[in-house]
Formats: C-alpha cells, structure tokens, sequence
C-alpha cells in the first residue's frame, strides 16, 4: 500500500514539474540539452537563460517555482560555470540578474560568479553597477574580496566622472552598511556624490542615507542641509517605516521644531504602525526631547496619540518578539510620564515578562525605567 503512494508522490511530482506553457517549457528543455554548452554554441545557454526568465516573468508566478529542482536546471548549474572565462562582463551580469529574479540560490554557481566578476571588474560600467550589486545582494553573498573590488571601481572609476545615479548611490550605502563594510572615507566619497544628485532622491532612500550618516557621524553641515530638505520635499512619498527613520534624524539633529509634517504623516499612516516604530520614537523623544515631551503641548500630543493607539490594539504588543522594542516604549513613557496608562504598562510588562530580558542594554535601561518611577511615586506600575 504504501508503495502505491509513494509511486504515486511521484508521478504526482513530474505531473507538477510538467505544468508550464508551450514557450517556457521550450526554452527549459534548451538548458537541459548538454549540446547548448559546447564551445562552438557561444552565447546560447545565455541567450536561452535569458528567454527562459523573460518568458517565464510574463505567465508565471516565479515565487511559487523551484527552478533548482527541475533536472534541466541542473544541468544548467552543472555546465554554466565552466563557461563562465569565456563570457564578456555583460554576459556574466546577464546570468547573474536572471538567476536573481528566477530565485536561483545555487551555492556553487554564485561562488563562481563571484569570481568571474572579480576577474572582469575592470569591464564594469555605471549603467550595470545596480544590477551587480543587486544580485549579489539577492544571493546574500559575503565574499569581502568581491564588495572591496566593486568598492575600488567605485571610488577610482564612477566617482571622478560624477555620473553615479541617485538610486544606485542609494542601494550602494544601504547593501554596504548590511555587509558591515562601510568605512568613513567610503562614506564621505559618497557624500560629494550625493550632493550633486540629491535632487532625484526618493523618500525611502533619503530617509535611509540620513539614519546611516548619523550612525557613522560623518557629513558636513550643507550635506545635512541637502538630505532634510529632500526629506521635507519626499515625505509625502514615504511610507510610515521611513517616515519615522527620518522623524528620528530630525530629532537627532536637534531639528525638534520642524518635525510638526512628519509627526502628522505617521498618525494619518497610524494602521502600519508597530511596536517598532512606536518604541523608537518613544526612546529618541526621551533621549533628545525630554523636556518637549512634557512641556510641549504638540510633541505630548503626538506621543500621546501613539499611546492611544497601543490601548485600543492589543494586537501590537501581542506580536512583538522583540524586547527592546518593548523596553524603548516603557522609557520613552517613563520619562514622557504617561503614568496613566496604566493597562498599557501592565500589557507591555506582560509581554517583557513572557519573552524575557536578556540583553545588557535592555535591563540597564529598564532599571533607570524603575529610577524614573521611584522618582515620581509610581514605583506600583511595576510591581
């Protein structure tokens, strides 16, 4: 009986691997011809790859497919990277971007695309920087030979000829600081960059290139001028995440009374509103603005709407996994003296309670949390 199923499973497998359209199904039984590989074929396992992604983007959904699974694939993974000496730079690209949006994670293939990069980078053109470097951001790859490489191209190649676009200086900053390999110099290379494009930047990229240069405090006066002006300009195209990324820049600035538009278009944005958000809004207020939060009727009204919107969604700290989060709403509440929410700061402890306070950080915090408490006479809203 169970062979009968296990038969069965399979057939049922097949069945599933053979359901694709006339066309795709023409361009992946190509790949899985071992003749396309030979030398006097050229380009055409390229050409075909290419195809087979172009076709497939039109009348699949790509994110429901295995690629890897099908036996065609892997003779395309067995036989592509022994072709790859013998491709041009634009070719190899060509593969990688298709491998990226076909959700091909292949170990071995990226390692040796990796490497086939590395010993073309001297072909690399602007216009093909962000396909680079976005599938290679696709296929997490950590190779630091690869990204210094593509650095040094950066600054000795694209810099000097000042044509970098806004949205790859954008995703160059971002896929750097993920890797850990940002560096000051790096950075402030970057900045003469953006201040002859900072125009064309979008919201969700200015917001990020701000919180970034803060981090690494690094960046000139007329720099910051540029980047919280393109924020004010963008901030109607920022969804409610960058918005508060840049909320937190202004705040960091000591920018505290011009924050009013950005305060407004998080609270009209209030149902994707998280704990994360909330909580870091709650820290940097009470870090940079503890006086304004009390004091200033317009600050203690926004937070006060945060506050409001954690009573009436539990939901919200229910789905919280993290603790700091959670710690960083508690202070920013301490300091503010929202002592009368009470349900709030029984829920919240509730959830610290359940997940646990481990981090050093978090637990000194919370004991100043207790400090500020003791100070007011509202040690009870923890006990």
């Amino acid at each position: 009986m169970w062979g009968i199923f296990r038969r069965f499973g399979k057939f049922t497998q097949i069945q599933e691997l053979a359901k694709f359209p006339v066309e795709v199904d023409k361009y992946l039984t190509a790949l899985g011809d071992t003749n396309i590989y030979k030398s006097y074929m050229g380009q055409k396992p390229v050409q075909t790859l290419d195809l087979l992604y172009r076709s497939s983007k039109k009348r699949l959904n790509l994110n429901t497919i295995r690629w890897e699974d099908y036996p065609e694939i892997k003779v395309c993974l067995k036989e592509l990277p022994l072709k790859l000496n013998s491709y041009s730079l634009a070719n190899i690209i060509t593969i990688m971007k298709c491998c990226s949006k076909l959700m091909i994670k292949d170990t071995d293939l990226w390692k040796s695309l990796e490497q086939a990069v590395i010993m073309k980078i001297g072909q690399l053109k602007e216009r093909q920087l962000h396909d680079v470097i976005s599938a290679f951001s696709q296929s997490k790859s950590t190779n630091s030979q690869l990204w210094k490489e593509i650095e040094q191209v950066i600054i000795n190649k694209f810099c000097p000829e000042n044509n970098i676009q806004s949205h790859v200086l954008a995703l160059i900053i971002l896929q750097y600081e993920k890797l850990g390999l940002l560096d000051q110099n790096f950075l402030s290379i970057l900045e003469q960059q953006i201040n002859k494009t900072y125009l064309n930047l979008n919201g969700a990229d200015t917001s990020q290139i701000l919180q970034i240069y803060l981090k690494y405090k690094i960046g000139s006066d007329d720099f910051y001028k540029f980047l919280t002006k393109q924020a004010s300009l963008t901030l109607h195209t920022m969804d409610c995440f960058n918005a508060t990324l840049a909320l937190i820049s202004f705040i960091k600035l000591l920018k505290g009374d011009q924050v009013n538009e950005f305060e407004n278009h998080i609270l009209m944005l209030s149902n994707h509103v998280n704990m994360k958000i909330i909580g870091s809004i709650f820290y940097n207020y009470a870090k940079y603005m503890p006086v304004p939060i009390i004091n200033d009727a317009k600050r203690r009204r926004f937070m006060q709407e945060l506050g409001n919107i954690l009573e009436k969604n539990n939901e919200i700290i229910d789905k919280t996994v993290s603790v700091e989060d959670l710690v960083y709403t508690l202070y920013g509440m301490a300091v503010g003296k929202f002592f009368d929410k009470r349900d709030t700061w029984g829920k919240i402890l509730e959830r610290v309670t359940l997940l646990g306070m481990e981090n050093k950080e978090d637990i000194i915090l919370f004991e100043e949390i207790k400090r500020i408490l003791e100070v007011n006479g509202m040690k009870s809203l923890i006990q």
